[in-house]
């Protein structure tokens, strides 16, 4: 294969491809593939795009760090077939000899996202190199779960990083929880349940204006979310979730019995989040430790 600078694939992609509603089977674009050098690791996973139309891998293009103009603005794909990206150093944990191969192994959410959402997992050498301008070409921007089980604190280094080039994209819905949705739909005594809980997530949040921000992982305080504003939890497990704004569209198909008693259903406590927010869940009665806030949103229509 040719090279093809990332910016180059980037913009040709996203133009033509995800803009084109007619067109599911669309690339959006790939990443650099580091064969050698001090991120090797990081980024050998990087940027495989997955359409969820064909279920497939695509191309993989290589980039240098001399390939960084950025691609000309453009607004998020259709709605009928969103663009979703994927922080992929928390999916993966290359770096820390994860045993995931990112060929095969899929990120938990990418199943429960709306039929024909064209998917980007950016590695962290790509993530460090996109702009502002970049991320806001995505409908979806996801923290999620991690596929080895033990999510680590240092996975979300890179964006707590480049905090104050992503952040300012997120201008559409955002869910921010202490719930592991993803993880448990299949490590749960309630996969379906969470299941149910996720796809309405996901699907709501594609739904709305703008780029959306799904963000699950627990195994950090949620300082990479600063440019968005000051949120702080404590880290804290429980089985008793209880749903205080049942007829929000995420809880469609979801009662608080059905999000309790996953084996561990949250594992963070949100204490305090910006204005504009609002807690839409929160831990149960009965579960030991801080009563709190385990889901909290912003709307926008």
């Amino acid at each position: 294969m040719n090279r093809i600078s990332s910016a180059a694939v980037l913009a040709l992609a996203l133009a033509s491809g995800c803009a084109a509603s007619a067109n599911k089977n669309a690339v959006g674009y790939d990443g650099a593939v580091v064969l050698g050098g001090g991120d090797a690791k990081n980024s050998a996973f990087a940027d495989t795009h997955l359409n969820n139309a064909t279920d497939s891998a695509v191309d993989t293009a290589t980039d240098s760090a001399a390939d960084s103009t950025p691609a000309a603005p453009a607004p998020p794909c259709p709605k009928e077939t969103p663009c979703v990206l994927f922080y992929g150093p928390i999916v993966y944990n290359i770096a820390a000899g994860g045993m995931n191969d990112p060929a095969v192994d899929k990120p938990f959410e990418q199943a429960f996202l709306p039929k024909g959402a064209v998917v980007t997992i950016a590695g962290d050498a790509k993530w460090k190199s996109m702009t502002r301008a970049d991320f806001a070409k995505f409908n979806l921007i996801v923290i999620g779960d991690n596929l080895d089980w033990h999510p680590q604190a240092p996975y979300l280094q890179t964006a707590f990083e480049t905090r104050t080039i992503w952040n300012p994209a997120i201008t559409g819905r955002v869910i921010v929880q202490g719930i592991d949705a993803g993880f448990h739909t299949s490590h749960s005594d309630k996969p379906a349940a969470a299941g149910a809980y996720l796809t309405m997530t996901l699907r709501w949040l594609t739904s709305g204006p703008g780029t959306a921000l799904y963000v699950s992982s627990i195994a950090r305080e949620y300082d990479y979310l600063g440019s968005i504003g000051a949120f702080t939890s404590v880290a804290q497990g429980g089985e008793l979730v209880s749903i205080t704004e049942p007829a929000h569209p995420i809880f469609l198909g979801s009662t608080s019995d059905s999000l309790s008693a996953w084996k561990i259903t949250y594992h963070r406590i949100i204490q305090t989040f910006p204005i504009g927010f609002r807690a839409v869940a929160k831990s149960g009665e009965g579960d030991a430790g801080s009563a709190g806030p385990v889901v909290v949103i912003r709307d926008r229509d």
